[in-house]
């Protein structure tokens, strides 16, 4: 859930009018739907492919296991942090306030 926690934090945290912030919270949920469904299987199947290779051929580089390092290692939160920035900038194109200031 970290990548869902991350992205939503900033989305919601980001200044913005309110029609705004929906398309936001909509974009954010589009882009977090592949993260969400693919990290779980990767992750799973990287740890038992890691464990084959550990026993069956020690020393082999694969990229699933890369990934997974990468998950692992802070990549959630990178994704998070992609996909919220992506939403803001998709919803900032899509606002009809596009060109004016916000007040403050």
């Amino acid at each position: 859930v970290l990548p869902v926690l991350v992205a939503w934090v900033l989305v919601v945290a980001w200044p913005s009018r309110p029609l705004e912030l929906w398309c936001r919270l909509v974009a954010a949920c589009v882009l977090l739907m592949p993260v969400l469904l693919l990290d779980t299987p990767l992750s799973v199947a990287a740890g038992l492919w890691e464990t084959q290779l550990k026993l069956y051929a020690p020393g082999t580089p694969s990229p699933l296991i890369w990934w997974n390092v990468f998950l692992n290692s802070g990549g959630r939160l990178v994704l998070g942090l992609v996909a919220g920035v992506l939403a803001i900038t998709m919803a900032a194109q899509v606002s009809p306030h596009r060109g004016q200031r916000q007040a403050r």
